[in-house]
Order: C-alpha cells, then structure tokens, then sequence
C-alpha cells in the first residue's frame, strides 16, 4: 500500500530542526524502513539547510521525500508581515500569521504533486486542517481516501469543519482530542467516520536515565554542583506551556535558596528564528538572573542529557494539550515531574508517577511553588516518585506505534 503524508508546511522531515508531531513523523518512517511489509511511504515536506544531505544519509527504500522549497519572495512576506504584527501591532497571537504564505504556497505546490502522481492509496494530512485543501480538485477522495491526524486542538472554524466532515478518518493522539474533535465539529462530522486514538510514544532507546557517574560528569560539564537543585522546563516558550508562572516560582524560591536552579530548554518555534513578544517579555523576566539559563532549540539526539542531568522536571502546561511528548520523555529518564490535568496528560501520566496540577484553579504560580518546594527540600519525596515510575510506568515503543498506525489500513 502506498501512503503519503503531507506534512504541516513549516518544519521538515526528517525533523532536522525538532517538533514533536516531526518527530513522530521520523519513528513512523523508521519503522516503515525495517517492516517486513507491502508499506511505502512518501513524505511531501518542506526544503532545508542540509535536509537533502539528511534525506541522502538516512538510504531508505521505503520512504520517499519530495522536498519542496519556499520562494524567498515568500519567506520575505511571512517576515514582514509577522514583523509589523509583532512589533507594530504587538499582537500577542502574531506567531499564528508567521508562516501564513509559507503554508499557502506549501498547500498549492502539495496539490500539483497530487495531480501529477495519482496512484496513492491513502493521504495523511499531518495537524492543520487547511492541508487538506491540496486534496481538493484531484483525483483523490477525501471520504475514502484522505486522513486527518490531529496531534492538538483544532480552531473550531466553518472551513475547518467542512474540510474534516469529508475526510475518511481522524487519528487523535489522546481520547481528550477525539472527545473535543467530536463535540465541537458535531454538526458536520458523520457516524461513518472513523475517530481513531492512537497513544503518543518516545524512543526508549534515546531517551532513558543515565547511570550516576555520567550524570554527575554531565552536571558538571554544564556547570552544576551536587549541591544545586536543577529543575528542567523543556518546550516552547509560548503562554500555554505554563513557562511564565514557572519561573515566576522559581524566582520567589530562588530568593531563599541559591542553590535553585532553572534550566529552560526550548525556544518559541524550535529552530526557526522567530521571537515574539512573549518570548522577549521572558527575557526580562530573568533578567539579572544567574540562576535561570536559556538554552535555546536542542536537537532531539541531545535532550536525554538535559533530562538526566536535572533534579525535577517542570512541565506545568495550562494548554488543552493533545498529549505531550515532552512529559513522556521525562518519564523514560525516570525523573520527578511536576505536569498538569491539563487535556490529554493525564491519559499518559499517573498521579502515582508524578505530582498533577489542576491549572483551571487559577492559581497555578503558588500550586508549582508548593510543589516545588516539597520536592525541593524533601529527597525521600523525588525518590518515591522516581521509584514509582521504576516499578509502575511501562511505555510503548516506536515498533508498537507503527503497529498501531498501520492496522488502520491492513484491511481495507
């Protein structure tokens, strides 16, 4: 069977500049490579720095990239116009038009490839619902042919509700994102369509803890002492990812304790260069503040050392998250974590396993500091929970996420 994905238009696969649904997007195509199965995949993504060399390096015969490059007359216009909404207008939504003409473009070239090469069985549209217009005005069905794979929330919009009531199926990453797909799109989603959850994975082999001698050397290759309490943020620096009450917290216990460390990870939009007001306004916030360290985008390869090398993980998304990778993955580093209740998290992360924040409280600042300071200052408590996920979590593995992919379309 040959399956296509048409990917989101602003980061490429192979996820050579990091995103979590590109990054799901790889383990599919990697399983795929060594299946003993009639499965060929083909990957229509955008053209990078080095993703040619990438493409070249990987030798698959299974999967297939076609590389679509973005005009720099494009590139310009989504420049501009971010430029004048965030700095001009200082829109606090202004990253939402930064790839605008980037994504039309990206949707206009997906839909000459599709006319021109008609012999796919099925379309997998990869997280924004405006891709499936590229199906429009070919040959392709989008009632038996096109699937939707939602990996977040989706704007809750008259074009996107048509475009989804004619796909075939719908692929949620939790049961929260299937329940709010399915409640907010009723009035154009039909009976015979397929909703389909299929769990979120990380790769084990990459992500898992470290003995103690390397994480010591680690620790102190960054500049750590064993005295230092480290607590680790990693994602975007985006409101929704609860990254300013964190460090909000963290400032307040800093205060009483030197030895409190905050370690962010992440950058607003992974690699690209993109810094809206928010980020600036974080920024400032830690300004004058030795104890808070900003990394910026760490390749995916690289973060199980920022995992293994931190004490507690902070991850107080506020966000209706479809399921977050970034807490699966400090879960293989068997690391004390601090989430929310927020969206689909709690389908993946135990109470038993981690300390589970209700962000709609609305005091979500002095619930992390509490939290904080009770695993701060109490190690039996970080060794209970890291003891928990020892013996209690078990975590699929990238052969059952593919296996679960493609039994969608085994019998048809």
């Amino acid at each position: 069977m040959k399956i296509i994905f048409i990917t989101s238009g602003v980061l490429p696969v192979p996820a050579v500049q990091g995103g979590a649904v590109e990054t799901l997007t790889d383990a599919l195509a990697s399983q795929n490579e060594i299946a003993c199965n009639d499965f060929d995949f083909t990957f229509l993504t955008i053209e990078s720095k080095n993703i040619k060399k990438q493409i070249k390096k990987l030798q698959q015969k299974n999967n297939h990239y076609h590389c679509i490059k973005i005009p720099k007359t494009i590139l310009a216009m989504d420049k501009t116009a971010f430029w004048v909404m965030n700095n001009f207008f200082k829109l606090a939504r202004a990253k939402k038009a930064r790839f605008l003409f980037q994504r039309l473009f990206f949707i206009y070239k997906c839909h000459c490839y599709l006319k021109q090469n008609p012999y796919y069985d099925k379309i997998i549209i990869q997280n924004h619902p405006t891709l499936l217009l590229s199906v429009l005005g070919t040959s392709y069905r989008l009632s038996n042919q096109a699937y939707y794979y939602a990996h977040n929330e989706i704007s809750h919009t008259f074009l996107h509700g048509k475009l989804l009531s004619q796909c075939k199926g719908i692929i949620c990453v939790s049961g929260f994102l299937k329940n709010s797909i399915r409640d907010h799109f009723k009035n154009y989603l039909f009976k015979k369509q397929e909703l389909i959850v299929i769990k979120n994975v990380v790769d084990t082999d990459l992500f898992k803890k470290f003995p103690d001698n390397r994480i010591t050397k680690v620790r102190a290759r960054f500049g750590y002492s064993k005295d230092d309490v480290v607590i680790l943020f990693t994602g975007r620096l985006i409101p929704e990812k609860g990254i300013e009450p964190l460090i909000i917290a963290v400032n307040k216990l800093a205060m009483e304790n030197p030895h409190i460390k905050l370690l962010i990870v992440g950058a607003t939009s992974f690699a690209l260069k993109v810094k809206p007001e928010f980020e600036k306004k974080l920024l400032k916030l830690t300004q004058n503040k030795p104890n808070i360290k900003f990394t910026g985008f760490i390749p995916n390869n690289q973060l199980p050392q920022y995992y293994n090398l931190s004490d507690i993980i902070a991850l107080p998304s506020t966000g209706n998250e479809g399921a977050g990778l970034t807490m699966l993955e400090a879960v293989a580093c068997k690391k004390p974590l601090i989430t929310t209740t927020s969206g689909g998290i709690p389908e993946y992360i135990s109470s038993e396993n981690a300390i589970l924040l209700n962000p709609g409280q609305g005091h979500l600042q002095n619930d992390l500091e509490h939290a904080l300071k009770s695993l701060i200052y109490d190690k039996n408590k970080r060794n209970h929970l890291v003891n928990n996920l020892i013996q209690n979590s078990s975590l699929s593995s990238y052969s059952d996420y593919y296996a679960d992919f493609i039994s969608i379309f085994q019998n048809q």
